[in-house]
């Protein structure tokens, strides 16, 4: 359980002073050969009452790059220390690099090691993994529904969902026929070829593969959904189990995910599955809108009450 040093640079400015109130730590949830595959956990400093909750949250890159400690946002660091809870934040194997069913293995492999192993480290002896909320943004919005559609842990109370990909579908025939980029697909090619065999890649910083995925998502190269329908979470849905409520929260100026893509899911899950509950809020803002938001914005108030109903269950 070595102790773990956050990467200040690629953070909001409103987020760093609350690292402070954490002690960090690092940790292998598995290996692939002898390659390790990551995570943190952020244990806040308070002592607490009873058994501590668990909040996961899954990073975003566009399926292709980011980092288990980039960008956490401030509410959720502030959302963890209200409630006494310890967060995690796995890494996962990245696109292009690795196929996507490879990064959502990993998500699982993730959850079996939160069931098994988690609660044996020294600070987590008094976390309740069943008492947990997940939350994802972007790409990993996505990866966040999907722990819940594809029934990766049964242990979920809440789970909240920023601006995620949801519908890979009509997405990904967007972006063919209307992309908002011009990249041609040599640009995947040429960087595919230099790819070095074996080797696993979890992190990459913000911004550092964007030529790269806009190539693989405008000529469909991200995911064969022929070949692997339940990589779309719109068809997920039809065949889900049981579902903990959703947060679920997008910006109307969103240029990287379509708003109406969220919107359609969600009226999707309302048509088939009435019996969750719902906090679905469309509110002005481009993608990532809420990277230096904390707890106290107006927009989050309401919206953090409903998650409160359900998590921590007290």
């Amino acid at each position: 359980m070595p102790l773990g040093t956050i990467d200040t640079e690629q953070q909001a400015p409103e987020a760093l002073g609350l690292f402070e109130k954490f002690t960090i730590y690092t940790e292998f949830y598995k290996h692939i050969e002898d390659q390790p595959i990551g995570l943190f956990a952020l244990v806040p400093k308070t002592t607490p009452s009873g058994n501590r909750p668990l909040l996961a949250r899954i990073h975003g890159g566009a399926f292709t790059e980011g980092k288990s400690d980039g960008f956490i946002r401030p509410w959720i660091l502030e959302l963890a220390l209200k409630h006494d809870a310890i967060i995690v934040t796995p890494d996962y194997r990245l696109r292009p690099e690795h196929e996507h069913a490879d990064s959502l293995a990993d998500i699982q492999d993730f959850w079996n090691w939160i069931a098994t192993d988690f609660s044996a480290l020294p600070y987590a002896n008094d976390v309740d993994v069943t008492n947990l909320a997940v939350v994802g943004e972007s790409a990993d919005g996505t990866f966040t529904a999907q722990t819940a559609l594809l029934g990766m842990t049964s242990n979920l109370r809440v789970i909240i969902l920023q601006y995620p990909a949801l519908d890979f579908a009509t997405m990904l025939n967007w972006l063919e026929t209307d992309p908002p980029w011009n990249v041609p697909e040599s640009v995947f090619d040429d960087y595919m070829a230099k790819v070095v065999p074996g080797q696993v890649v979890t992190r990459a910083n913000y911004g550092s593969k964007i030529p790269i995925w806009q190539s693989m998502f405008s000529h469909r190269r991200f995911v064969d959904l022929e070949k692997n329908p339940l990589f779309d979470p719109m068809k997920s849905l039809e065949v889900a189990g049981p579902l903990p409520p959703v947060f679920l929260f997008h910006g109307t100026e969103d240029t990287a995910v379509r708003v109406q893509d969220s919107v359609a899911w969600a009226e999707k899950l309302k048509r088939l599955r009435p019996d969750v509950p719902l906090n679905l809020l469309i509110r002005e803002g481009e993608h990532s809108f809420d990277e230096g938001d904390k707890l106290d914005v107006p927009w989050l108030k309401e919206s953090i009450g409903f998650v409160e109903r359900f998590w921590p269950v007290q």
